[in-house]
């Protein structure tokens, strides 16, 4: 009995191993939607300080255009 036990043992340990393995090929769903997550966290913190880059740039541009 304890020969077959460790038998079964073996074989779903190596089945496991095996779907371990194999799945470290790519990004998991979790993977993709907390790099998702980290993104837009990220754009929505620097949107307004590149909007207000923007705003300088234009009015910069204006007064070039004025000055021509």
């Amino acid at each position: 009995m304890n020969k077959t036990f460790n038998k079964i043992l073996s074989l779903l340990k190596n089945k496991f191993f095996g779907l371990v393995v194999c799945n470290r090929r790519g990004q998991s769903i979790a993977e993709f939607a907390v790099v998702t997550a980290m993104m837009s966290t990220f754009v929505s913190t620097a949107a307004p300080r590149l909007s207000s880059l923007m705003e300088e740039g234009k009015s910069q541009k204006s007064i070039q255009e004025i000055d021509k």
